[in-house]
């Protein structure tokens, strides 16, 4: 299977219990043609350049993000709208 770039991070939380959280930019939509829960493995690339696989899962979150840094209350109310 060859690489592609699915997102660039825009947004991430960690959410307890769960993993991590990320949001791309609204104008990627390339993660569109996977069905939801999709297991994908990914390869994250870090700003330092370390790079790191992990397992990753599509999910689809309502609302649209209203700064790259949220308040927490923003982050809770984000939260409450993921499915």
């Amino acid at each position: 299977m060859t690489s592609q770039l699915l997102l660039i991070v825009a947004e991430s939380y960690r959410l307890t219990g769960l993993g991590v959280l990320a949001i791309g930019r609204p104008s990627e939509p390339v993660l569109q043609q996977f069905a939801l829960h999709t297991k994908l493995e990914v390869r994250l690339h870090y700003p330092d350049g370390r790079q790191q696989v992990v397992v990753a899962s599509v999910e689809k979150c309502r609302g649209q993000p209203t700064q790259l840094r949220p308040t927490r209350q923003q982050q809770r109310k984000r939260m409450q709208y993921c499915s």
